[in-house]
This record gives C-alpha cells, sequence and structure tokens, in this order.
C-alpha cells in the first residue's frame, strides 16, 4: 500500500512539474512547423495560427478578448440555453479571463479578418498532465474550411511536445455537429465522462498524444 501511494504521489509530482514548465514558456507553440502556423484553407485563405495568454491580450489587444466573448455567445449561447446549464454570460466571461487562460487565434491578414480561436489550458485533469481544449469557436464565414481540425492537430502537437498525456475536452451532447466533428478528428469518450444513460448535459472526449 505505501509502495502504491508513493507510486501515485511520484506520478502527480511529475504530471504537475510538467504543466508547470509548459505554463512557464512565453510561447509553448514554438514548436509548431511554419506549415502548422500558417496554412491555406479550402477556400484558398491564407490563415496564420498565433498564441497569446490572456493577459498579453488584456494588456496589447482587448478588443480580440470582446470579439471571442461575443463569438462564444453568438454560437453556443442557444446550445447552452437547451440544457440544464443554462447560459451565464459573465460566467462564461470570467472563465475565459481566468491566468491561465492561452489563447490560438487564428487570423486572415489578407482581409484583416479573425476567422476563430481557441481557448485551451495546461493542467493537471484527474491526476493526469493535459492539454484542456475549453473552446474552439469559427466564425460563419470560415467554417468547413479545415480550420478547426487544423486548430486541433496544432493541440495534438502541444501536448507531445510538452509530455501532456491527452487533449480533453468537453460537448455538449445536444451539439451533434460538435460531437461528430470531434469524432472525424479521432476522439473519443475519455474514461472520465459521464455514461451515455447519465442525466449530464455533457461528454468528455480526448485523444492520446504522449505515453
Amino acid at each position: 500500500m505505501k509502495r502504491a501511494r508513493k507510486a501515485m504521489g511520484g506520478r502527480l509530482y511529475t504530471a504537475e512539474r510538467r504543466v508547470q514548465e509548459a505554463n512557464s514558456q512565453s510561447d509553448p507553440t514554438s514548436c509548431l512547423t511554419a506549415e502548422q502556423r500558417v496554412f491555406t484553407t479550402s477556400k484558398d485563405r491564407e490563415i496564420t495560427l498565433e498564441c497569446f495568454r490572456v493577459g498579453t491580450l488584456r494588456e496589447r489587444e482587448p478588443h480580440i478578448i470582446e470579439w471571442m466573448f461575443t463569438l462564444v455567445e453568438r454560437n453556443m449561447k442557444e446550445h447552452y440555453e437547451a440544457c440544464s446549464w443554462g447560459w451565464n454570460g459573465k460566467a462564461k466571461y470570467n472563465e475565459m479571463t481566468e491566468p491561465d487562460a492561452w489563447y490560438l487565434i487564428a487570423k486572415d491578414y489578407a482581409n484583416s479578418s479573425l476567422a476563430g480561436f481557441c481557448h485551451f489550458r495546461f493542467v493537471v485533469d484527474y491526476g493526469v498532465e493535459v492539454v484542456y481544449c475549453y473552446e474552439l469557436q469559427v466564425e460563419a464565414l470560415y467554417r468547413s474550411e479545415q480550420i478547426g481540425r487544423r486548430v486541433m492537430a496544432a493541440l495534438e502537437a502541444l501536448s507531445l511536445q510538452w509530455k501532456m498525456k491527452k487533449v480533453v475536452l468537453t460537448v455538449l451532447r445536444l451539439n451533434q455537429r460538435a460531437i461528430n466533428f470531434y469524432m472525424d478528428c479521432g476522439y473519443t469518450y475519455d474514461e472520465t465522462s459521464p455514461a451515455r444513460e447519465e442525466p449530464e448535459p455533457h461528454y468528455i472526449f480526448s485523444k492520446p498524444t504522449f505515453g
């Protein structure tokens, strides 16, 4: 029993150390290739992925935070209102601006447009180091151009680079389009996910990335 507790303690220490290392980087996406950072969509638009801490956005480009919140509200408010969670704009905004938040922003410089974003974090989840995808949102004009798929591939590259065990996300059961998208990207029900027969309004999906 002592040996098992010691092993568990060592595993948790490793998880916390890896998360701390990833969060200490000024740019954890430095591992991404040029092709992962800048890519052409199916409609021949060139999209650039840029990474920011939420604190940097608040200081330098607060309008991007406002745009991201508005996009979440436009895309997700009805889904939240249709389930037991309901929509709480203040709580969502607070979540999006917590100090641990990182953002991948998809920019279309040729058209001076913001195409989409991903809110992610390096965290210890159920004792395991993971990249947790809190939000993935794309503007209606840019949907079906593989931007979401490219962003998820970037998260997986980050997870592998910083030795996170997996990429994890929450998806609402009523959002079948999102469920289909994540499954097409190779995600499946995580062991921590509520069972299908349970009354919870969401599932937890994941994809292993490291060891």
